[in-house]
């Protein structure tokens, strides 16, 4: 995991740091079915854009090229099935979460053979909990044909990431379930009664499976979570696009986009919307990408981050 500095937590003004991890065995499976002004306004403008420069330069130190925690088998993780390009992202807003406090779940919808799965489990604290959720081999269930996960190909990659840090498996829960079907209760005692800080949406691309697998992530999260859609500006899988602007213009006075990337687009509580934003910001600084900060009157009439970053991995 990415070590966050003490200048990190200066600019910030956070909590204490997180604790080191301790050691735990096995992991854990269930088997049910599934971001020219006035001069009154000028010393806070200048306040904000000197923690923005100092939360950059403390993920800058913290050592973005990325560090991970000594059990993660890069290599390994490389290897994996799958399509994921967000890495850098993924790592740079949790860390930033983690400087504010921010403690909780990892969760994942549709998490085919484990390929950012296994990112989310590396970012996990002592006693948190990563879940999930996907169809596997219960086909009926994959609605709309987008990808044929296996439940033992997925088990086996996460052996062999974490084979030098056996205590991960305990802290990761298996739901082979219909997630459309899941209630937000449900979910919670998955992730033993956790918030959910970070939460990947990868399932059913249709409009009604996208709206309703955000709905329940929206409704697990933390006031200060994530949510990461996968695919919003695929071609091949439009609906994810609408169901997620859907999602957001029914909830515009407490939900918000605030940044995308070639494959994800964000969304956090409104309230957390300016700090989302700024970790954003420095997070895809920190990743050496370029970004174009934007209005977007379509999807919440919010500022979009738009993140340009090398593809390959």
């Amino acid at each position: 995991m990415l070590k966050v500095t003490a200048v990190l937590d200066l600019a910030l003004r956070s909590g204490p740091r997180p604790p080191t991890r301790r050691p735990h065995e096995g992991f854990s499976s269930t088997h049910s079915r599934r971001l020219c002004m006035p001069e009154h306004h000028r010393m806070g403008t200048w306040s904000k854009s000197f923690q923005l420069v100092l939360l950059f330069i403390g993920l800058l130190l913290a050592g973005f090229h990325i560090e991970v925690s000594r059990g993660f088998n890069s290599s390994a993780a490389a290897h994996i099935k799958g399509w994921f390009t967000s890495e850098k992202m993924f790592r740079g807003i949790i860390s930033g979460l983690r400087a504010r406090g921010v403690s909780g779940a990892m969760v994942e919808i549709g998490v085919h053979h484990g390929r950012s799965f296994v990112v989310l489990v590396d970012e996990l604290l002592p006693g948190e909990k990563a879940l999930a959720l996907d169809v596997f081999e219960d086909q009926e269930h994959n609605y709309d044909k987008s990808g044929h996960g296996s439940r033992i190909a997925f088990e086996a990659n996460l052996r062999n990431v974490f084979a030098d840090d056996q205590s991960r498996l305990q802290q990761i829960v298996i739901e082979q379930a219909d997630s459309t079907k899941l209630t937000p209760m449900q979910l919670k005692r998955l992730t033993n009664g956790s918030e959910v800080m970070f939460f990947s949406v990868d399932g059913c691309h249709n409009v009604w499976c996208t709206k309703q697998d955000i709905q329940l992530a929206f409704a697990s999260m933390h006031p200060q979570g994530v949510i990461a859609v996968d695919d919003y500006y695929n071609p091949r899988w439009p609906g994810v696009a609408t169901g997620t602007n859907q999602f957001l213009t029914e909830h515009v006075a407490d939900a918000a986009g605030f940044a995308y990337d070639r494959k994800k687009f964000y969304i956090c509580k409104r309230n957390a919307l300016s700090v989302m934003s700024e970790l954003a910001s420095a997070a895809c600084g920190a990743a050496n990408a370029r970004c174009i900060n934007h209005p977007s009157t379509a999807i919440g009439n919010t500022n979009l981050l738009q993140v340009y970053q090398d593809q390959k991995k």
